[in-house]
């Protein structure tokens, strides 16, 4: 496999791609991928909508059943691991599309890699909406114990 340019993982990241490329630095030491511990505040938060926003379809699904489980303990995990997982990602994909595009442009790159916008809106909405139906458990308990 062919050496990936911070160019290319650049135009594959996309938004905030000077913050990752670093740590990405970190996880390949002399051509080996090793995990290293980082930390990724968005990740903890947010984990499927981060996983699903940086196109990691098999964490978002697999990180929203763990946070139904688990809901601390998935976060701090995914917070840790978020960026070696989305720098294995990406790594993969853009290997996969320079084999079968060796002059594969920027462009390419970010289509294939980029985030999903619409996942900001859509997390706002489901936070809303968990805020109103926490308010509305809260507000439907106090009416049963005055009863």
């Amino acid at each position: 496999a062919s050496v990936i340019t911070d160019e290319e993982f650049s135009a594959f990241i996309g938004v905030n791609a000077l913050k990752y490329i670093p740590k990405f630095k970190e996880f390949n030491i002399q051509g080996v991928d090793n995990f290293k511990a980082t930390w990724n505040w968005a990740a903890f938060f947010f984990a499927p909508l981060w996983c699903l926003y940086r196109k990691l379809y098999l964490w978002a699904l697999l990180s929203f059943i763990a946070v139904l489980i688990l809901p601390l303990i998935t976060n701090i995990v995914v917070g840790i691991a978020a960026n070696f997982q989305y720098y294995t990602h990406a790594k993969k994909k853009i290997s996969e599309v320079k084999t079968a595009v060796p002059n594969v442009t920027p462009s390419v790159l970010a289509e294939i890699g980029g985030v999903h916008g619409w996942v900001i809106g859509i997390g706002i909405i489901v936070i809303g909406l968990a805020i109103m139906l926490w308010d509305a458990c809260n507000r439907l308990r106090v009416l049963l114990l005055l009863s």
